[in-house]
């Protein structure tokens, strides 16, 4: 339920979405560079990556970095390494169990 006060945004996100982070380009000499901006369109993640993917519901993403394919959570933390020319999208579907 949304209160008086509260952001309509925010609220509706939180519907949908765990991570609040969107890909989000911006225009360099040589090419575009992705980052992750947050609701209010500010960048949290900085563009450094030359491919950004959206944040799946376990909290991760894939995104190209120095022309290799890694996975990242939302803080930019490295979960796979930078070592591999292609990561598949289901490998970020898999769960315990």
């Amino acid at each position: 339920m949304v209160r008086n006060n509260e952001n309509w945004i925010t609220y509706i996100l939180s519907l949908s979405r765990m991570v609040y982070l969107f890909p989000a380009a911006v225009k360099e000499i040589g090419g575009n560079k992705w980052g992750y901006i947050n609701e209010k369109g500010i960048f949290v993640l900085p563009p450094q990556y030359e491919m950004a993917n959206q944040f799946q519901e376990n909290g991760l993403a894939i995104v190209q970095f120095n022309n290799l394919t890694v996975v990242i959570n939302s803080d930019g933390y490295f979960i796979v390494k930078p070592k591999y020319n292609t990561i598949s999208i289901e490998i970020l579907s898999f769960r315990n169990g």
